[in-house]
């Protein structure tokens, strides 16, 4: 059985056609992020009432979190721990490491800046 996702993407064919996040809408994310969850889902062959019960959440909570993207950031990460899923979150928004070079260049753009004086009118 072949199973497409929102962008028409074969189910498990995520490399190499991944929705570029930074290019992105809000709603675009939201919805590709949903999307996998669904598909993870599909793939782990688990239906939708299963998984609703196992995050503590009503069949048409995760349906409207799968088909729209519809959902709180509780829910989504309910889901994501309901489908074994929470490893996948460990690295989302942690700090890179940066060489000592690029933390001072960073440091160089973080100074603050002031705008130029107005020059005085002469006279007073």
């Amino acid at each position: 059985m072949r199973l497409l996702g929102v962008f028409g993407r074969q189910v498990g064919d995520w490399e190499g056609a991944m929705l570029e996040f930074s290019l992105a809408t809000e709603k675009e994310i939201r919805e590709e992020l949903t999307a996998r969850l669904r598909q993870r889902r599909l793939i782990k062959g688990i239906t939708l009432e299963t998984l609703a019960e196992r995050a503590g959440m009503g069949k048409a909570t995760l349906q409207r979190l799968e088909t729209r993207g519809d959902c709180t950031f509780e829910n989504f990460i309910r889901a994501v721990l309901a489908l074994g899923m929470a490893s996948e979150l460990q690295d989302s928004f942690a700090l890179k490491s940066l060489s000592i070079a690029q933390m001072e260049r960073d440091a160089e753009h973080e100074k603050r800046m002031r705008a130029p004086r107005k020059p005085r009118p002469k006279g007073l």
